[in-house]
């Protein structure tokens, strides 16, 4: 049985952006100011945010001086980021519903731009890599934030393991968007932002802890079983498995799990 194919939509993010911004933001945002320091951003420069998604990294990116543009095809996600600028507010946030493989932006703009695991989920990521490297000034800094393949994310591994050892005599693999197939190790990455244009480019590997309450948390909150399997009967078998794997790794109490990523650095 193949696993079932992950191609979300604006739709779909616009119903998932409340639990992203509760759920996901906290173990993406540590990766995102990985991206801005290797920007060095400088105070009032303009900075392009590719896929905002709830807009953690530009409200990062306000606070340091930047006066930042934050585009996502998502409604839901503009809208809440919009919410928490003025909330906040931050003036220096213009958040706007935008398609990142089109961007309705003047080209030789920005004096930095960013993709935090945002290019990786294109349908054509080289379009976007290509309207970055047109909107970014000449000499414009490009910051590339992708994830390395589910089994060095400690939040997804434990989920093929354990698929693995339930349903299936090879490893099932969770399916993902060409764009991560082909930038999830460093020479890939800097492949991808070589092959539109962007010039010295730099790839560093970083990895962050994810602090979990719980296992059973981990469980409700992060059930990953569906992408593995189409069967209701294998998803709860893996759930089960994955939930006595973490009690017997870590008892009823708090955990990190680790995470592996790429930061690839470019200039135009």
């Amino acid at each position: 049985m193949s696993a079932i194919d992950f191609k979300p939509g604006p739709k779909e993010w616009d119903t998932a952006t409340e639990a992203y911004a509760r759920l996901r933001e906290p173990l993406t945002l540590p990766y995102g100011l990985d991206t801005l320091e290797a920007l060095r951003l400088r105070h009032g420069e303009r900075l392009l945010d590719l896929a905002t998604g709830t807009g953690g990294v530009a409200l990062a990116a306000a606070r340091q001086g930047a006066k930042v543009v934050a585009v996502d095809w998502s409604p839901g996600m503009v809208g809440f980021l919009d919410a928490r600028a003025k909330k906040e507010g931050c003036e220096d946030v213009s958040a706007r519903v935008m398609d990142g493989q089109n961007l309705e932006l003047p080209a030789a703009h920005f004096d930095a731009a960013c993709s935090v695991f945002g290019i990786m989920f294109f349908p054509d990521h080289r379009a976007g890599l290509a309207e970055l490297l047109r909107v970014l000034k000449p000499g414009g800094r490009l910051g590339i934030t992708v994830w390395a393949s589910p089994s060095r994310m400690g939040h997804l591994g434990v989920w093929e393991q354990a698929a693995h050892r339930i349903c299936y005599p090879h490893a099932p693999q969770f399916a993902r968007p060409s764009a991560w197939l082909q930038m999830d190790t460093p020479e890939g990455l800097r492949h991808e932002m070589e092959a539109v244009g962007f010039r010295d480019v730099s790839v560093t590997r970083i990895a962050h802890r994810w602090n979990v309450p719980s296992a059973r948390w981990f469980i409700e909150n992060f059930d990953a079983s569906q992408v593995l399997s189409e069967s209701p009967e294998s998803r709860e078998r893996i759930r089960e498995s994955v939930l006595a794997q973490l009690d017997d790794e870590y008892g009823d109490g708090p955990f990190a799990l680790t995470a592996h990523a790429h930061i690839g650095v470019a200039t135009r």
